[in-house]
């Protein structure tokens, strides 16, 4: 199950014959609904994830402007982004790295 108010996408129109005109999805994030648990209380999360542009449309802006677009139309308290590597467009939208701290169990 997924809701598709936390799917964004932009879409390309094709006008070759072969596909009369259909649309072909450029870049896509999904935000993910998530509750982080403090002393203070409960804090509404945005966990951006599945962020994916294709390779023809990169450095276009199209991730930026998802990520724009989705902060805006959703009321998350904070966003959170879990990636191996923080990438320039990232940073440049205002993600920080902070340290994690993990325990095996």
């Amino acid at each position: 199950w997924r809701s598709r108010d936390t799917i964004f996408v932009t879409e390309d129109k094709c006008q070759d014959s072969e596909r009369n005109s259909d649309a072909m999805y450029s870049s896509t994030l999904r935000m993910f609904d998530r509750r982080i648990y403090t002393q203070e209380g409960k804090i509404r999360c945005g966990g951006v994830g599945e962020v994916c542009t294709r390779p023809d449309r990169r450095k276009q802006g199209l991730c930026r402007k998802l990520l724009e677009h989705a902060e805006s139309q959703t009321d998350f308290e904070l966003l959170s982004l879990h990636t191996s590597s923080m990438s320039a467009v990232y940073r440049s939208c205002g993600f920080e790295t902070i340290p994690l701290a993990f325990k095996n169990v």
